[in-house]
This record gives C-alpha cells, structure tokens and sequence, in this order.
C-alpha cells in the first residue's frame, strides 16, 4: 500500500511539522501507546506496545523506500536533514 500512497503525492512536503520529523504521525502514535502503557503497567499492554512500534517500524522502511523510489535525491537529502521520529533537541 505504501507505493501506492506514495504514487498519490505530487510534492514532497518538508514545511510545517515536517521540518521536525519525518513521520509526525507515527511519532505521536508510539508516544501515545508508550504512554498509555506506562500509566497502565500491565504484561498485555507492554506485548501491545512492542507489537505496534515493531509493526510502525517495518512500515516507516517501506514508506521511505517508496519515498526514495519517487523523490530521489530529494527525499534523500531530506533524510539526511530530518530525524526520522524524534525531533533533535
């Protein structure tokens, strides 16, 4: 699905939240579920979580190579700009 997301988009966008991070929304998902977890300690939570970031992990690599595929060196020379989930501090 990820091509296919990617074959949507006419521009790369690196304004906005984007100049912080690359995948913003993946970002606030795994911040949200590691919260959720640490304000609920629970073993079924904790599998919950790690199933979710290790799931987000493996699609950020196949949206960045479709990105990759799309952009080029553009895309390239924005990763290289631009952490991929925590914005530098």
């Amino acid at each position: 699905k990820a091509p296919l997301s990617a074959d949507a988009i006419d521009r790369l966008v690196t304004e906005g939240v984007y100049e912080k991070v690359r995948h913003p929304i993946y970002s606030a998902d795994i911040v949200l579920a590691w919260s959720i977890f640490f304000f609920y300690p629970d073993v079924r939570i904790f599998a919950s979580v790690l199933w979710l970031t290790l799931v987000m992990s493996v699609w950020m690599k196949i949206e960045e190579k479709a990105l990759i595929e799309k952009f080029g060196r553009e895309y390239e020379g924005y990763r290289l700009r631009v952490p991929k989930i925590f914005p530098k501090l």
